[in-house]
């Protein structure tokens, strides 16, 4: 087991915080973006404020455009991308090219679905190109420890947003159940 700085556990810590911050707030905005049509072209007030963010959105669109693509807005899911993405960049010899490589794509795919008259289906190759992001992991950082990071920060994330929009069933409670179960190798170490 190779020694971690500080910094660079700073930075896989969020790297893995944004990662899940961009997947699961997208995955909520889906079904909020079906209410909006559907039902209720106010429900990305209720997002809103379960997501602890200021609505500073006037209407419908304007908040589909800045929330999802402002680079400007921290909160928007293309401004959390670009902090994943910066991590990533800092930490790619420890993460791999590969893995990297992930998550540029999905930053490509917000910017075409920026420009789309179909954004939604852009997001979902964001979706994929993040469930790729955490396989490569996987397979490709080497270090146990390096992943441990990263799937931290992700359970963190995890765990506040599911909290922020009730996500917890059933499903849910046994993945993070398995998540902050330790492993074998674990155990023997303490």
């Amino acid at each position: 087991m190779g020694i971690i700085s500080i910094k660079s556990t700073d930075n896989l810590f969020w790297l893995g915080r944004y990662v899940e911050r961009v997947f699961t707030t997208l995955r909520v905005f889906s079904e909020y973006y079906d209410k909006m049509i559907d039902k209720d072209e106010n429900a990305y007030v209720d997002f809103c404020n379960k997501l602890g963010i200021e609505n500073t959105y006037s209407y419908k669109q304007e908040f589909i455009t800045k929330y999802l693509f402002d680079e400007n807005d921290p909160n928007s899911v293309m401004s959390n991308l670009l902090c994943a993405y910066d991590n990533a960049v800092v930490m790619r010899n420890e993460i791999s090219s590969e893995t990297l490589s992930y998550i540029q794509m999905a930053v490509n795919y917000m910017e075409q679905g920026r420009e789309s008259s179909a954004p939604m289906l852009k997001l979902q190759e964001v979706f994929d190109c993040i469930f790729a992001f955490w396989g490569s992991a996987d397979d490709f950082v080497e270090s146990e420890t390096t992943r441990n990071i990263l799937k931290f920060g992700r359970s963190v994330e995890r765990l506040d947003l599911y909290t922020r929009f009730f996500l917890f069933s059933d499903s849910h409670q046994k993945g993070i159940q398995y998540t902050f179960k330790p492993s074998l190798q674990s155990r023997r170490r303490l």
